[in-house]
């Protein structure tokens, strides 16, 4: 059971109720040799526990050597000999995940060392305690306690304890969104450390880099300053090496992998994530599950979807054996990411709900939860709960401050700016939508997604999906001819023979589908965020009363739904063909252009050249997809800063160009294992006769060239 705020204050009251020193006791002067023999015996025996714990395959080994030293302390009432060992002990237990037995031991060790008067080592015990809090999930507890021990200790001289309590009160404010605290206590605690390293010969290395750790783990994980933490996290992981510290080395390395990954560099952080699983139990049991979660995350980005299952179910499966909540939340999350990527909705939304259940003082991982959760019951047609989850998320963002905003939420906004997850989202609007258009329709669509879920799984069946594409193609072109008459009948001057009069048709169907989506995300969503922002044009009058914080809470969530709607505008307006249709392919890519997502960032450059008369429409839609889905391409894998895009007429030839200066990848294993997008790339240029070229490697960005061979 979670203790209370006022139990653990009464513990604390009571201990510095007793922290006189004891009178000296007479008979200590003439303590017989035995009695001091025995007192060597036991402390001898706390020492042995204490190394036996460094090596988690000797935790049974410190349990009986603590345990001997309680039992011979006890008999001659030696104090100092039952806070240590029950400092030992209340250690083991909150390693095996035994928390109201640590607790207990760690109530008895305060106790006895605040009656013998020893400051240092009731601080020592507030520390172990703050930690077994924060194993536990209990974050405002293991707060209390690190501040209750550095109350102890308040004063001129600097003492190696009070470094760390600074450094941990640091690591657990950054852990439940108190930012501006956590730099502050990571400030102090580098600031005492430099004048205890000054006043004892350089000691204290130890402490100064689990501070700098902690503060690197702050600015990348909470504000987003990944390369400054970079920088800080080489000098640590260089300086825990020398100073052969296993346990920080892994947690160093599980830092540097998560800044490899920010970055969107898989390979490298997937490199870091693994030497710290090879440390094994050298490490800390939950950065081990971390680590091993966070590798299955470099997975599943990569496509590798049993790999990403395999390590997230044992990060799983250790969490739950540890009751360590917010780890298995985090772990239930990532099982629900893997379900969500493979369009498994029912079990996305019960893990993610199950992952909700839980008690998370984490924002960041708390506010994901709810807008995935939101994100995939939207999917699955359930707009309610969706509308009731998108309100749960605003009231969390809304109780943040700024800082906490920025850091938290940004990589949210990401994903909520994802291409796609976007994407993914129209397929199952497609779906809806396509069985108003018939058995022949839904067929196709069927197949499609058949295809995208299922085509490295079932290669096998390729043949037989051939020949039912074949099939559908042949009644879509006679159900074609059977409507042209009335589809066409504006058009039939401009086509000049029933093979263009037949793709025609089925294309303009497609358009107009598309334009129906995209219609509708205008009038019903984009009509709904105007009102929102109307509704809220009175506050501004009252702005000015308002407290500061307040108006730039309301500041940044005017900022977020005016983004809202022009992200509406914006995917609306890409879904609509009519440009093309009407103007012709060099309008379309001038309006493609100006709405690439991320343009604030990506530099684009477009140039074409004789499109000024018209090709067929036809040819000229799968330029354009073509040209749209290398872009998409860039946009979500490249991390480019420039895209060029060239698309010129010599003659009979079209040439098209994309190039940009990203990180690249290896051509070989595309076309080993090409992808979806990859795949409908190649069958339009098949399709229309040409020729395809990729020039790309790791680190050297990437050129697409296609020629198109023009009908006569």
């Amino acid at each position: 059971m979670k203790p209370s705020s006022s139990t653990l204050f009464g513990i604390c009251l009571f201990c510095f109720q007793s922290l006189l020193p004891a009178q000296s006791d007479p008979a200590t002067s003439r303590m017989s040799t035995a009695m001091a023999e025995k007192q060597k015996r036991i402390d001898s025996l706390t020492d042995l526990s204490y190394d036996a714990l460094q090596i988690p395959a000797k935790r049974a080994e410190a349990r009986n050597y603590a345990v001997e030293a309680r039992q011979l302390a006890t008999g001659i009432d030696y104090h100092k000999g039952l806070g240590d060992s029950y400092m030992r002990l209340g250690k083991i237990e909150a390693d095996e995940g035994n928390w109201e037995e640590s607790l207990s031991n760690y109530r008895q060790a305060i106790k006895m060392r605040a009656k013998i008067g020893d400051l240092t080592g009731t601080a020592s015990c507030y520390n172990m305690l703050g930690d077994m809090y924060k194993l536990r999930g209990d974050l405002d507890s293991a707060a209390l306690s690190f501040n209750t021990g550095i109350d102890l200790l308040r004063g001129p001289t600097v003492y190696p304890i009070v470094l760390k309590l600074y450094s941990n009160l640091g690591h657990v404010y950054s852990l439940t969104g108190k930012y501006a605290a956590a730099k502050t206590a990571l400030d102090s605690a580098l600031l005492l450390c430099a004048i205890y390293s000054k006043e004892n010969n350089g000691a204290g290395k130890d402490a100064w880099a689990d501070a700098r750790m902690n503060l690197a783990e702050l600015l990348q994980t909470r504000l987003h300053q990944i390369k400054d933490a970079r920088d800080s996290l080489f000098k640590c992981l260089e300086d825990y090496k020398a100073l052969r510290n296993d346990k920080n080395t892994g947690k160093c390395l599980l830092l540097l992998g998560n800044n490899a990954y920010y970055n969107g560099d898989m390979e490298t952080a997937r490199g870091f994530y693994q030497q710290g699983l090879d440390l094994g139990d050298k490490i800390s049991p939950a950065d081990y599950n971390v680590l091993l979660r966070n590798r299955g995350r470099t997975y599943l980005d990569q496509g590798q979807f049993d790999k990403a299952l395999v390590d997230f179910r044992a990060s799983l499966a250790a969490f739950q054996q540890q009751e360590n909540h917010p780890g298995t939340a985090g772990a239930l999350f990532e099982i629900g990411n893997f379900y969500n990527e493979t369009s498994s909705l029912d079990s996305a939304i019960y893990y993610y709900r199950t992952a909700l259940e839980h008690d998370i003082q984490d924002p960041t991982l708390k506010g994901r939860l709810l807008y995935f959760l939101s994100d995939v019951l939207y999917q699955s047609g359930d707009e309610a709960g969706a509308q009731r989850l998108s309100k749960d998320y605003i009231a969390l963002l809304e109780a943040l401050t700024a800082d906490q905003t920025k850091g938290a939420f940004a990589e949210m906004m990401q994903h909520f700016m994802d291409k796609n997850r976007l994407q993914r989202r129209m397929v199952e609007r497609e779906k809806q939508v396509q069985k108003t258009y018939g058995v022949i329709a839904l067929a196709a669509l069927a197949l499609l997604a058949l295809l995208a879920l299922l085509s490295a799984r079932f290669q096998r069946q390729k043949r037989r999906l051939a020949e039912r594409n074949a099939e559908i193609a042949r009644q879509q072109e006679e159900l074609a001819r059977q409507n042209e008459k009335i589809a066409l009948q504006e058009n039939l001057d401009l086509l000049k023979n029933k093979e263009l009069e037949t793709h025609y048709a089925r294309l303009e169907g497609q358009d107009t589908m598309q334009k129906k989506i995209g219609q509708e995300l205008h009038d019903s969503v984009g009509a709904m965020l105007a009102s929102v922002k109307l509704n809220l044009s009175p506050v501004d009058e009252v702005l000015d009363r308002l407290p500061e914080d307040k108006r730039q809470q309301y500041a940044n969530a005017n900022r977020l739904l005016g983004e809202a709607s022009e992200e509406v505008r914006r995917i609306s307006h890409e879904l609509n063909s009519a440009v093309l249709l009407k103007f012709g392919l060099k309008e379309q890519l001038e309006a493609l252009s100006d709405i690439i997502p991320g343009s604030g960032k990506l530099q684009v450059e477009l140039v074409t050249h004789g499109l000024k008369e018209r090709l067929d429409y036809k040819t000229e839609l799968n330029i354009y997809r073509m040209v749209q889905e290398l872009v998409h391409n860039v946009v979500k894998h490249a991390h480019a800063k420039n895209i060029s895009i060239q698309v010129n007429r010599f003659g009979d030839r079209i040439n098209v160009i994309v190039e940009d200066d990203g990180v690249g990848f290896d051509v070989a294993k595309i076309r080993e294992k090409p992808g979806l997008g990859m795949q409908n790339l190649a069958a339009r240029v098949h399709d229309l006769g040409g020729e395809l070229q990729i020039d790309s490697r790791p680190g050297h960005g990437t050129t697409v060239s296609i020629d198109i061979p023009l009908k006569s």
